[in-house]
């Protein structure tokens, strides 16, 4: 559960690794936050997905590569 602040959106794909809610809204946040601990599926599915895209997008190699193509 992230903010719309910031580079988070940018990591955290709404309803797919997580859920964005809007900055400064508590009870979006705690909407969210409640709805992963009650469903264990959804938080698997989602955990599965953020680290699919850490490891696709954030990794040593594929930096690496991007910035000798440049």
């Amino acid at each position: 559960v992230v903010s719309d602040v910031g580079g988070f959106p940018e990591v955290v794909e709404n309803n797919i690794s997580g859920f964005i809610v809007k900055s400064k809204n508590s009870e979006a946040a705690a909407t969210a936050i409640e709805q992963l601990i009650l469903d264990k599926n959804l938080r698997l599915t989602m955990g599965t997905a953020g680290r699919e895209k850490v490891l696709q997008n954030y990794n040593w190699t594929n930096n690496v590569n991007l910035v000798i193509d440049i």
